[in-house]
């Protein structure tokens, strides 16, 4: 993690150098032979505006720089600077390559930008190339070796990055020596959208009907008496939402093949927005009387203790039962949960439950886990 600052400020001065070589041989007042109207400008429009957006989609490692950040960051700045370093980029580099298409022929990339480059640069600009890759793919290695073990898998994380390694070449090479490597990537990029387009579209619309209000202890608890393990372990809104989504998605898509809406449409590719609206708005419905979004939503009664008083002076200095735990009640449906303050501030599975009774919270001792009902 803290060789991203200094590998960022290096490829930011080496891509500097780029752009402005860029902008100098850019001819502004390039015209196509055959300018596009119509359903092709549209088509053409909607095409480049997904392949912006496959970019930020596609890059969910993000989870894994944002739980390193302090419980105090304010919200707003981590929804600003996220949207901010998503857009800016995407935005300048996809311009960077419309520039340089009007000087060179961008179909091998590489290769056209050598004739517009200083002989000098030539080195220092495949190196840029090297060092970002490998800076991209150790945290997707990483954050691929954890998703392989959340998947259930009991394989060690070393393993897990070995297996995950070994996948990505062999995809590599088949993009290298078996098909047009940059129609792979491009292809790939494209269709990420109609997975994680509504996937992110769920994981969204989850966060705004909870208000972002989350019981730690309990998105841990891996139990079957666990509020959030559902339907053996899968949270049928989740998949049917998924589902749904992923479908209208495909159904709209418009680059390996021609779906249905696309070809009704004279070819304008849907995928992005329709995947997202209809994951969001199928998710929503199915989960608006939910147990769990209800009581993030502050509509469930959160009583005084657990069960009875515990008699006498705790054990070895403890909280007594009432102390530490409340019966959180939903739909005539109770269980015990932790009270707010019985767990240490400072633990990241502090759990915020409306309505809560607050105690004093001691750091020295570790959360407690409150019986089930």
């Amino acid at each position: 993690m803290k060789l991203y600052l200094p590998i960022t400020l290096a490829l930011t001065a080496a891509f500097a150098v780029v752009a402005v070589a860029v902008v100098r041989h850019t001819d502004f007042g390039y015209t196509p032979a055959e300018p596009l109207t119509g359903v092709d400008l549209w088509a053409v429009l909607v095409a480049g505006v997904t392949l912006v957006g496959s970019g930020p989609l596609s890059y969910t490692t993000s989870a894994d720089f944002s739980r390193y950040l302090p419980r105090t960051t304010s919200a707003k700045a981590i929804i600003g600077w996220t949207a901010l370093g998503g857009f800016v980029p995407s935005v300048f580099v996809c311009s960077l390559g419309a520039f340089a298409a009007t000087a060179v022929d961008m179909t091998d990339p590489q290769t056209g930008l050598e004739t517009i480059l200083p002989g000098w640069f030539h080195p220092v600009f495949l190196l840029a190339l090297i060092v970002g890759t490998i800076a991209i793919n150790a945290l997707t290695a990483y954050s691929a070796g954890l998703a392989l073990q959340a998947v259930g898998i009991r394989i060690r994380r070393s393993r897990s990055v070995l297996v995950d390694g070994v996948a990505a070449v062999s995809l590599t090479l088949y993009g290298l020596l078996v098909s047009s490597f940059l129609d792979t990537v491009s292809n790939v990029l494209q269709l990420t959208v109609v997975l994680l387009g509504p996937a992110m579209a769920v994981y969204a619309t989850d966060i705004l009907i909870r208000r972002n209000r989350y019981d730690g202890p309990a998105l841990m608890d891996e139990t079957t008496g666990s509020p959030f393990w559902y339907t053996a372990g899968v949270n049928p809104a989740g998949a049917v939402a998924l589902g749904a989504g992923v479908l209208a998605a495909a159904l709209s898509v418009n680059t390996l093949y021609t779906g249905p809406v696309a070809r009704a449409l004279g070819g304008v590719d849907l995928a992005l927005p329709v995947g997202m609206t209809v994951a969001a708005c199928v998710y929503a419905l199915m989960m608006r009387t939910s147990d769990n979004v209800l009581a993030a939503r502050g509509r469930g009664r959160l009583s005084e203790r657990c069960g009875p008083p515990a008699r006498g002076r705790p054990r070895r200095g403890r909280p007594g039962l009432s102390e530490r735990c409340a019966v959180r009640c939903i739909r005539g449906h109770c269980r015990t949960v932790p009270r707010i303050g019985s767990v240490p501030a400072s633990s990241p599975t502090t759990p915020r439950f409306p309505g809560a009774v607050r105690r004093p919270a001691d750091a020295s001792r570790p959360p407690w886990r409150c019986p089930r009902r």
